[in-house]
């Protein structure tokens, strides 16, 4: 090997070690290990195309009972995320009326109003992550066509009316639980 080739073999080798400390050092900031905690919550009207992201834990969040949603969890987790999920239930009221005036009530009371979905991630090193739910109307998990739900009053006109609570929950590679809830109302 000549000079001029141990040269280009050496400043190769000093410029693939710097990148090395480099990559290292910005792979650190990006990890995700910087990054506080956070749990929020995303909420899309499928009908409107609209969505609104960021809402804390425990908000109330008011929706149009007619329209199509998704809910998504949003984690950062500098622990890493195992795992998340997403679900709801809730005590709502639906009220049919007949075409003679006559009023009609049920209060359903249901657990699994929006199913569960759940996210693993089977390798630790994410530290950023949703889990959504599946798409669903209030009108429709409140109360079906009032007749599903509220059983002898058939197929009538029905309004739906309580608070739906989607329930969230983030557990990160250290085992550590963290819940999450969002309120919807009509």
């Amino acid at each position: 090997m000549c000079k001029e080739q141990r040269r280009s073999l050496c400043r190769c080798a000093a410029l693939g070690v710097m990148c090395l400390f480099v990559g290292a050092s910005l792979g650190c900031n990006s990890c995700g290990k910087n990054q506080p905690f956070s749990l929020t919550w995303s909420v899309l009207d499928k009908t409107t195309n609209v969505a609104t992201t960021s809402l804390a834990s425990g908000t109330t969040f008011t929706i149009n009972s007619g329209d199509q949603y998704i809910v998504t969890l949003n984690a950062i987790d500098p622990n890493f995320i195992k795992e998340m999920d997403v679900s709801g239930g809730g005590t709502v009221q639906c009220t049919a009326r007949t075409g003679g005036g006559a009023t009609f009530s049920c209060s359903p009371v249901a657990n699994n109003l929006i199913p569960k979905q759940t996210t693993t991630i089977n390798s630790s090193g994410t530290y950023q992550g949703f889990v959504m739910s599946a798409p669903f109307k209030y009108a429709d998990i409140a109360c079906g066509s009032c007749g599903s739900s509220c059983g002898s009053y058939g197929n009538l006109p029905c309004s739906a009316s309580g608070v739906v609570q989607v329930k969230g929950n983030e557990t990160s590679w250290t085992g550590a639980s963290t819940p999450a809830i969002l309120y919807l109302t009509p």
